[in-house]
């Protein structure tokens, strides 16, 4: 009898236990049969690598590695950065970020670390090396501005410290009178005009300084020309074809193409221009990759040219 009632329990934890393997969806394979997933190691924590770790991560072992602990939207930053009391950046600074952890899957592995070298089977960082086996680099640019926030990598560029830092920004261009952009590409162009609808009512002194004879000019001539009248209806002044430079007195000194240098007396100055791609790192074993402004040349799928094994965007 108790043979019997064993017997019984037993069938029925086993029934149990299939049905609950069935149920997940379990695939039982012999060890022998087991394929490890390949490597996939993600430089950088933007728009492209944040999202390619998110559509992979059940097909590789995920690995991203950034130098800061959350996701920005730089985009977004430049209108936050216009904001004065710390609670509109906190909640501004809210909408543009978010720690990597918060959205990442829970499988893929984030690494707080900086890298040094990419080799052709490994990438060394400030504190360890990881093999892959593919490489997908989204590390993006920076330029000399105040807008990064690359002042704050050594403090470890929390969240916290990107808010205060914002707030104090803020400060700054509130009591700022005449404020410079140098450079007429989208962050000079977004800079000043964000400047300008922020603080409308204090009819500051704006001014744009751009080398060519057109801001954006990557684009149509028709944007140049809605923006030209945006600003002039706006009271910002437009100096084309004009290299700046500022002085060691915070001034700028313009220059222009056809005429005598004269200098704009400046309370706030943004650089936006010298971008820089973020690929010191690939010069020691793929220089050959690299065009003389270090861009990373890619196929249309962006496959590094080269290396099937290599992407970037």
């Amino acid at each position: 009898m108790a043979n019997n009632n064993q017997n019984r329990s037993s069938r029925r934890a086993t029934s149990l236990f299939e049905s609950n393997i069935q149920s997940k969806s379990l695939v039982l394979v012999p060890a022998s049969d087991y394929v490890p997933k390949k490597t996939l190691l993600i430089l950088g924590g933007g728009f492209l690598s944040t999202r390619v770790a998110r559509k992979v991560a059940d097909l590789y072992e995920v690995f991203i590695v950034d130098n800061k602990d959350y996701f920005e939207s730089t985009p977004r930053v430049l209108r936050t950065m216009c904001l004065v009391e710390i609670n509109e950046s906190v909640e501004a600074i809210n909408e543009a970020s978010a720690p990597h952890n918060y959205y990442l899957p829970p499988n893929v592995i984030f690494i707080k670390d900086t890298v040094c070298v990419v080799t052709p089977t490994k990438v060394v960082l400030s504190q360890r090396t990881i093999d892959y086996d593919y490489l997908v680099i989204g590390t993006g640019s920076s330029y000399p501005s105040r807008i990064k926030g690359t002042s704050l990598n050594a403090l470890g560029d929390r969240m916290g410290l990107r808010i205060e830092e914002f707030s104090r920004m803020g400060r700054q261009i509130n009591e700022a009178q005449t404020i410079v952009a140098i450079g007429g590409g989208p962050v000079g162009v977004e800079v000043i005009g964000e400047i300008e609808e922020h603080f409308r009512k204090s009819n500051k002194d704006l001014h744009l300084v751009h080398r060519h004879d057109r801001v954006l000019e990557r684009l149509d001539k028709s944007v140049h020309k809605f923006m030209a009248k945006y600003f002039a209806k706006r009271g910002v002044t437009m100096h084309m074809e004009c290299d700046g430079q500022e002085d060691e007195n915070g001034n700028v000194l313009v220059t222009p193409t056809n005429g005598e240098p004269y200098t704009i007396e400046a309370d706030m100055v943004f650089h936006c221009t010298g971008i820089t791609p973020n690929t010191q790192f690939m010069e020691e074993y793929f220089s050959d990759c690299l065009t003389t402004k270090k861009y990373i040349t890619v196929e249309p799928n962006l496959q590094v040219v080269g290396h099937p094994n290599m992407f970037s965007g």
